[in-house]
Parts: structure tokens; sequence; C-alpha cells
């Protein structure tokens, strides 16, 4: 018998890496790649609460009003008459008769225009939330050093779902409520990638962590197709005038979000009751000396400490 395949793998280390094919057993089965999927969807939500504003104001706003008030001299022609516009007909498009195509519903749908918005106003509403950015910008890795990535997601996205379910009601209420909210938002949301990023570094060897970011960056892409198919679609929707809709979807999402970040994620995975005490061998053998420790005052991670 051929001695290489009488050999038994006896550590966690020669488990995971004798072969091609168990590396593969590893990407498809191992419990650390539910995380990149979650890291994914916690990418998705903070994305999809940032940009899909986008596709919310274009129903919220009468753009026709405000192109009236921004251009007060431009008249507004009336439409023709049926006679009127025989007349106008040329012989050919007499006798011809009209394909209807039905286009005034299909353009019209979803898109009545609830608020008149100047474009500077609306300009201003799609920069509040980078204005938030710019007060938890240099401060966001000393809460993570401190409280720990877990907490940190938790309050980040638990603050970012509450501010999505309240922009309908502040939009209502008066343009700077909504502004204020989505400054709000801007705030809670500079803090949430370096919390993803964090327990990213932490969960997965560094053989793993290009595949792990890619899942986890993926939630972008996705965020930008079938979530922004998935705005339009609500937007076109008559019940609560459809817009609002967008909103209450992505915070109900972010909601179960924190409900699954909370069982599953842990600052070190070898806290995490989900994980086999293989993988938690192999994981501390891999990144052990790597593993920063939360919780404490000091912060040896700033890159300030190197000069």
């Amino acid at each position: 018998m051929n001695s290489r395949n009488s050999i038994v793998p006896t550590s966690s280390d020669e488990f995971y890496e004798t072969s091609s094919k168990k590396k593969w057993y590893c990407l498809t089965t191992k419990r650390r790649w539910i995380l990149a999927a979650i890291l994914m969807l916690g990418n998705y939500c903070t994305i999809s609460m940032r940009t899909h504003i986008g596709v919310a104001m274009v129903c919220m706003v009468n753009a026709t009003a405000v192109y009236q008030n921004a251009n007060p001299e431009t008249p507004i022609l009336p439409e023709l008459t049926s006679a009127a516009q025989d007349i106008i007909k040329t012989p050919f498009e007499r006798k011809c008769k009209k394909i209807e195509l039905n286009e005034l519903k299909s353009n019209d749908s979803g898109y009545h225009g609830t608020f008149v918005w100047s474009n500077e106003q609306q300009s201003l509403l799609f920069s509040a939330g980078f204005y938030g950015n710019l007060f938890t910008m240099f401060v966001s890795g000393l809460l993570i050093s401190r409280f720990g990535p877990k907490i940190v997601g938790i309050i980040a996205m638990t603050g970012m779902s509450i501010t999505m379910a309240l922009s309908p009601i502040s939009a209502y209420m008066n343009f700077y409520y909504f502004f204020i909210i989505r400054f709000l938002y801007g705030i809670l949301e500079n803090p949430m990638y370096p919390a993803l990023s964090a327990i990213l570094s932490q969960w997965f060897p560094s053989t793993e962590k290009s595949t792990a970011a890619a899942i986890f960056t993926s939630g972008s892409q996705i965020s930008a197709s079938f979530g922004v198919l998935i705005s339009t679609t609500l937007c076109s929707l008559e019940f609560m005038n459809g817009w609002p809709l967008i909103f209450y979807t992505i915070a109900g999402t972010g909601f179960v979000w924190v409900l699954i970040w909370i069982f599953f994620a842990t600052n070190n995975p070898k806290n995490c009751k989900f994980l086999s005490n293989a993988e938690k061998e192999y994981l501390e053998t891999k990144n052990g000396a790597n593993l920063p420790i939360y919780g404490t005052k000091k912060v040896s991670s700033m890159p300030c400490n190197n000069f």
C-alpha cells in the first residue's frame, strides 16, 4: 500500500492544508464562512441605506413643480383638444390608427412627487450623510479598540435602521428634520466598515482573507444591482405612495441583521459557540498571535504609536 495514502492527518493544520480537496471542503462547509455571508449582508444594508435615497428622491420630489419654481418665466402649454390634434394631423396620420401603448400610465406610475424641494435642497440631503461621517471618521478605530467590533456593529446598525424607519415621518414633517435624520445616519455609518473589517481580519487566516473580503465587498454590488431593482419596484407602488416602503424595507433588513449579528458574531472566534473545536484551534494557530484584545483603555494598534 502506498504510504502517502496511509497518512492520516493528526492536527487541525494538516486537516485544512494537506490537499486542495480539503481546502475546498473547508471553503464550503466550515462555519466561519457563514460569518462572511453575514458581513456581506451588513455591507449590503449599509450601502443601501446610503445610496437608495437616490431612487427614493425620484419618487419623493415633484420634478415638474421644482422646474416651474426654478423657471417661473417658462409658460405651461395647455394640452391640445382632440379637435385641434385632428387638424394638425397629416392625411396619412388621419387614415392610420394610432397604436395605444398606454405610455402615460407607464411613465407616471409611482412618480407623482410628494415634495417640492429645490435642486439645492436635494443636494444637501444627498450630502448630509457625508457631513455626518466627518464627526466619527477619526474616532471609529478608537471606539472599536475600546468596545470591540461586535458592540460597535450592533449600535451602528441599530441606529442606522432607526434613522431609516424615521425618514418618511421626518420628510413629511419638514425638510430640515429629514436633513437631520440623514446627518445622524452619517454619524452612525462611519464606524460600521471598520467594525466589519475588524471581524473579518480575526476570523480568517491570511490564506483565506482575499476570498472572505471578496464575499464581504460583494454586498456593494448586490445593493447596486438587485437592491436598486427592489427599490424601483417599491417606488412604483401606490401603497403609502411607494417611496416610504424603500426606507421601511431596508430598516427591517437592518434590524434582522442585528439579531443575526448578536447570536453569531464574536470579537474573537474562540468565543463563538457555533464553531467546532477543530476550527477554533485552527484559527487560534493561524491568528492567535495577531488577535487584539478589546475592552481596554490602552490602544496598541494606533499608527501614531509607531513614531
